[in-house]
């Protein structure tokens, strides 16, 4: 099952898939517990794993591009463990690639102006087959 995610604070938004169908609750147990404060951010999304790797993911992606602003081309490419040519380069450290290939695409980012700290996650899809999307 595909499912499609808004992220969002005053000062940037990002959307992302999770293909539960290539990344299992372990394996996102596994990225959640990679960082520290795992079980408070596990706690504060009520238990849902795929939350808080969200949770995670977004703060990941709103410091790297605040390091270095990046297209979302970029931004995946900073978190795959190949280049274009399919040698190995060093992605980000306790993150699979982000392009859908082990389950999660980041599929759109975006920068604003504003610093807020509230994060909102939107489900906004659902779908059976990924070809259905």
């Amino acid at each position: 099952m595909l499912r499609t995610y808004k992220l969002s604070t005053q000062d940037y938004e990002m959307t992302v898939e999770i293909d539960t169908d290539l990344i299992t609750e372990e394996k996102l147990h596994e990225i959640n517990q990679f960082w520290g404060d795992a079980d408070y951010r596990l706690m504060r999304h009520g238990g849902d794993v795929s939350r808080a790797v969200l949770d995670q993911l977004f703060n990941t992606v709103r410091n790297l591009q605040s390091a270095r602003p990046r297209t979302l081309c970029g931004v995946v490419y900073a978190f795959a463990w190949e280049d274009f040519r399919g040698n190995y380069k060093d992605g980000i450290e306790g993150w699979p690639a982000m392009d859908g290939r082990d389950g999660i695409t980041i599929v759109a980012c975006w920068q604003g102006l504003q610093l807020d700290d509230s994060l909102y996650i939107e489900p906004i899809g659902e779908t059976a087959d990924r070809r259905a999307a």
